[in-house]
């Protein structure tokens, strides 16, 4: 049916502003595909706000027309005046009220919309998120977006009455200060990796926003029963015990909500010690406190922590500022669980990596030296691989790889790879180029679907050239950057040779090996394409140019040297970084 006229004869220009920010922090907040509000003017129901860009916008749907499917339950939320969850909407196909043109529209397959209320309580409107794809909704679900209805109730409602008085100025001014907080910190704790950024972001914000002069995010610890806060270099009363931990109980309002998982909100420090006696007072410190809100940080039912906002004035708590509170919690909670869950990656990805990476050889006379530094942003580690070992006959082998990816999947897969190649490697006396051939062949039979470049090397020495004091590299490669040659006068050489196609293409192409003398006091360079691979930047320069840096750093030590290569790569880059050389000291001298 269509919707009950209402009163709401809001101008879309007057309240735009503030429900675009509410629909794009509903639709970041619930992850939906979109967020959409929409009022009720005279007997049509119109969109006012919206999150995507195909969303329609300003469309006055005259009442006897075919509605769209956000349109048809916003009219069952509006006509029952409560919550509606629709999990799959097509479930309804066999419902007569919902037009089967509407289940098609904007391709909607889930539903969840709250009510918005006019001054007087009346519904005259719906907040609502969509999905293209089927969602169970949560009660957490709900919450949050009705905290956020609340805010866009308050805003509707002071426009309908045309408040122009101090209190209603306020109401609206806190209204848009709380969706500016909430949406820079969509935006901000967006690209937070850590703990202690989260605190960072939600301190700054807090404080430019909405004037909070303290927040402090506390963290429940698995290990002793206390709340750790996070601290932000550079806070008054960092340095202060108090504000490092709390026990979990009664004796502090933060302890109490670590164990009851339940906000709380005091209007000034008499009434927060005339509960808590124990918390340390405004006297005891810098930090000359008033009103303060406590509140739990959850995430899917289980609490991780809980973030204080403390005031240097006396605060009287609307319903409105609650609302606006608990839903920063919310967010500041789901970033929190983000770094978590990232930190734990990192500290397996780590092990990983070591784990994989084994301790290098030290043949006479030769010193191998190597160097890792995983892609910025990613599991800090990735497909790019480096290796070394001696061999049955006395050579030294060098590997150096890279497969397709920047994850621990990809982790997983080099670890693969490097294993069998270390095995080959070490089974038999033969030439780069056959073991080559065999790894590829392996790829195949395991089914071991990916693509990795790798550049498999052997230091040698014949009888003869043992008395001559010389060592030969020969090596194959499968699509990898060409070694780089460094004399002991800081001459280079860029060993281009034609490089056979990557691993992993389901063929056996033909594989060549390629010999070069390797004198005294030379030093061979491997790298993965991570250290000269950049963006609008010709990669045979990039490789010329890191030739030329190699001859300039030449008489530093090994370590040293690898160390300015290193240090001087892209940081930011999104490709991991390995680097394996082998610096040969003079036979005839006594091996550093």
């Amino acid at each position: 049916m269509p919707p009950t006229p209402g009163p709401a004869a809001v101008a879309p220009d007057v309240v735009r502003p503030v429900l675009d920010e509410l629909t794009s922090l509903a639709r970041q907040l619930l992850g939906s595909a979109a967020a959409l509000v929409s009022i009720v003017r005279a007997d049509t129901l119109q969109w006012l706000a919206s999150a995507p860009d195909s969303a329609p916008v300003d469309q006055d749907l005259p009442a006897h027309a075919v509605w769209t499917a956000p349109t048809v339950f916003c009219q069952q939320v509006v006509a029952t005046g409560a919550p509606l969850l629709v999990p799959d909407t097509r479930e309804l196909a066999d419902d007569a009220a919902v037009p089967s043109d509407a289940l098609v529209d904007l391709h909607t397959r889930a539903y969840c919309g709250v009510p918005l209320t006019g001054a007087a309580g009346e519904v005259v409107g719906v907040l609502c998120a969509v999905e293209t794809a089927p969602r169970s909704w949560t009660a957490a679900d709900v919450r949050a977006l009705t905290q956020l209805a609340v805010l866009a109730s308050s805003e509707l409602a002071a426009r309908q009455r045309g408040a122009e008085s101090a209190v209603s100025q306020r109401r609206a001014e806190n209204a848009t200060g709380h969706a500016q907080l909430l949406l820079r910190l969509s935006e901000a704790l967006a690209d937070t990796a850590t703990v202690a950024d989260v605190a960072r972001e939600v301190s700054v914000a807090a404080a430019e926003t909405l004037g909070v002069p303290w927040s402090y995010v506390g963290l429940l610890d698995g290990r002793a029963p206390v709340v750790r806060f996070v601290p932000v270099p550079g806070r008054d009363g960092d340095e202060d015990p108090a504000w490092q931990s709390v026990p979990l109980g009664d004796a502090d309002p933060a302890g109490w909500v670590g164990v009851h998982g339940e906000p709380i909100f005091f209007e000034d420090a008499a009434a927060l010690l005339a509960r808590h006696p124990g918390t340390w007072s405004p006297e005891d410190g810098p930090v000359a406190y008033e009103a303060t809100a406590h509140l739990p940080l959850s995430v899917g039912g289980r609490q991780i922590g809980v973030l204080s906002l403390v005031f240097d004035r006396v605060r009287r708590w609307t319903a409105q500022d609650k609302a606006a509170k608990l839903a920063l919690a919310r967010y500041t909670a789901q970033a929190l669980d983000r770094a978590l869950l990232l930190a734990d990656r990192v500290s397996v990805a780590r092990t990983l990596q070591r784990a994989m990476m084994t301790d290098l050889p030290e043949p006479d006379h030769l010193h191998v030296a190597a160097r890792y530094v995983p892609a910025s942003g990613s599991d800090q580690v990735g497909g790019d691989w480096y290796d070394a070992f001696l061999t049955p006959d006395g050579a030294t082998e060098l590997a150096i790889g890279d497969v397709t990816g920047h994850d621990i999947v990809a982790a997983a897969t080099m670890g693969q790879l490097r294993s069998i190649l270390r095995g080959y490697g070490v089974d038999r006396d033969e030439v780069p180029s056959q073991t080559l051939r065999r790894l590829d062949r392996a790829m195949t039979a395991l089914r071991i679907d990916t693509l990795a470049t790798v550049l498999l090397a052997r230091v040698e020495q014949t009888d003869s050239d043992e008395r001559a004091g010389l060592r030969r590299l020969r090596w194959s490669s499968a699509g990898h950057p060409p070694p780089v040659l460094v004399h002991d006068d800081g001459r280079t050489e860029v060993l281009w040779r034609a490089a056979d196609p990557l691993l992993g293409l389901g063929t056996e192409p033909a594989r060549h090996d390629h010999v070069v003398a390797l004198p005294p006091g030379s030093t061979l360079v491997l790298y993965t394409d991570g250290l000269v691979e950049r963006r609008r930047e010709d990669l045979d320069a990039a490789i010329a140019a890191l030739a030329a840096q190699l001859g300039r750093l030449h008489h530093l030590p090994l370590d040293e040297l690898l160390d300015e290569v290193v240090a001087t790569a892209d940081q930011g880059g999104d490709d991991d970084v390995v680097v394996l050389a082998v610096r040969l000291h003079p036979e005839d001298r006594p091996t550093p």
